[in-house]
């Protein structure tokens, strides 16, 4: 369980995957 967030387009994306 991990969250990371990316910032593109000048948008913040919150991505979040299930390990």
């Amino acid at each position: 369980e991990g969250k990371d967030y990316v910032m593109q387009d000048g948008d913040v994306v919150l991505f979040r995957f299930n390990v």
